[in-house]
């Protein structure tokens, strides 16, 4: 492996911990993109020194402290030149029968305590400022063979914190890893743990996973395993409730084409919710309306068109832009490529330069028309611009007439002169 050059602001603080006598590491996740070839994302670091020394080394090195969690989480947070940086104390975690967080935090002597705490072995590694590793639970060998695998029994690393299931799916959908069987084992016998756990903690490992690169071997791990219909903890209205987050999910779902398509958002959620009740299952999962709307249109409407031909598509164009599900042109341009995504992963569509010429003349709103109201000067009148543009809207969507200027200022003569 290339030595990695730490970033200034990583080696300042490092440098900073060692001059006063205390042991100072990257660890985690920075460690595990290194070791890959990758260009780790944020650093966190970790050292024997305890909190408060932490604040006293950083002032007296020039650096920020942003945040002190102090006692309750031994982090803080460091600032250097517009960048930030978590030192931690070596800890250990006590987990009660919540099972959902920590219920004690202590500091460790070593950095031995502090990673053996951690989830995965290859999350579980560190780095000195000279690029030494230390990996004592084989994550450097687990890396090589893309095999996930727990620090210790995974039904006890699960048993601490349930939300670890849901990121050993996310992990493999991620980097695309394949799950040893003990992770997948310990995921069924300890699903029940999962309930009770936060809709939005659930949500957001959801959402990394279905748009990670390998999303469908994520996927599959949450439903071969009963993790998908897990029940989630809402409080609605100010009363504590429950919901079932995926339970439509099947075995042989059509979420396994998710990977063919981009990783927005909302196009994943169509392709993960194909053929199934997207609205009512986003409403769920309390998405706001908006993303709802875009979501549930694709999931919709994608098997209409993957039956269109070059007759019919005009007429569906027309359709769409006149629905009122738009707000403009580039909005509709953009549904479109997302459907035709959709389609391509289906089945197959029209060629995307016949859908696209097309489009391309479809405005949505007048606002979406070649000519504004100020070049209407002296043909149409002031007060009448607005019907004279929804008219041109209307024609230039039917096909009578181009969306271009020299169009619609010769039709702006015909209709004032009709009046």
């Amino acid at each position: 492996m290339t030595k990695h050059i730490l970033p200034g602001y990583v080696d300042k603080i490092l440098a900073a911990l060692q001059s006063e006598g205390f042991a100072a590491y990257i660890a985690g996740g920075a460690v595990r993109d290194i070791c890959m070839g990758k260009a780790p994302e944020d650093y966190d670091i970790t050292t024997n020194a305890l909190p408060d020394e932490v604040v006293r080394i950083a002032k007296r090195h020039g650096m920020k402290v942003v945040d002190n969690l102090g006692q309750a989480f031994g982090v803080v947070l460091l600032g250097i030149a517009g960048n930030m940086a978590e030192v931690a104390t070596f800890r250990g975690e006590v987990y009660g029968k919540d099972s959902h967080r920590p219920s004690a935090v202590s500091f460790g002597k070593t950095l031995g305590d502090d990673l053996a705490r951690r989830d995965f072995t290859i999350n579980a590694m560190a780095m000195d400022r000279a690029g030494n590793i230390t990996d004592l639970f084989g994550g450097l060998d687990d890396i090589k063979a893309k095999t996930l695998k727990t620090v210790g029994r995974a039904e006890q690393r699960f048993g601490e914190d349930a939300l670890r299931m849901f990121r050993a799916a996310r992990f493999c959908a991620r980097l695309g890893f394949a799950p040893d069987s003990s992770i997948l084992d310990a995921m069924k016998s300890e699903q029940g743990r999962a309930k009770g756990l936060s809709l939005d903690r659930i949500k957001k490992e959801l959402e990394s996973i279905i748009t990670a690169p390998y999303a469908s071997t994520g996927v599959k791990m949450l439903v071969e395993t009963g993790l998908a219909a897990v029940s989630a903890a809402v409080r609605l209205k100010g009363v504590q409730s429950s919901i079932v987050v995926l339970p439509e999910l099947g075995k042989e779902g059509a979420w396994r084409k998710i990977d063919s398509v981009a990783s927005r958002l909302p196009l994943r959620w169509a392709a993960l919710l194909y053929g199934l009740d997207a609205k009512a299952i986003l409403q769920r999962l309390m998405y706001g309306g908006k993303f709802i709307q875009k979501a549930s249109w694709l999931c919709v409407n994608i098997d209409d068109f993957m039956q269109l031909d070059e007759t019919s598509l005009r007429a569906w164009l027309q359709i769409q832009a006149t629905s009122g599900e738009f707000h403009d042109s580039a909005e509709m341009k953009e549904a479109l490529q997302d459907i035709q995504q959709l389609c391509k992963a289906h089945k197959g569509c029209l060629p995307a330069e016949k859908i696209n010429a097309l489009l391309g003349n479809m405005p949505v709103h007048t606002k979406d028309l070649a000519i504004k109201g100020h070049a209407l000067a002296g043909i149409v009148p002031d007060a009448m611009t607005g019907a004279f543009l929804r008219s041109a809207l209307e024609k230039v969507q039917k096909g009578d007439m181009a969306n271009n200027k020299k169009e619609l200022l010769a039709y702006a003569s015909i209709w004032q002169a009709g009046r």
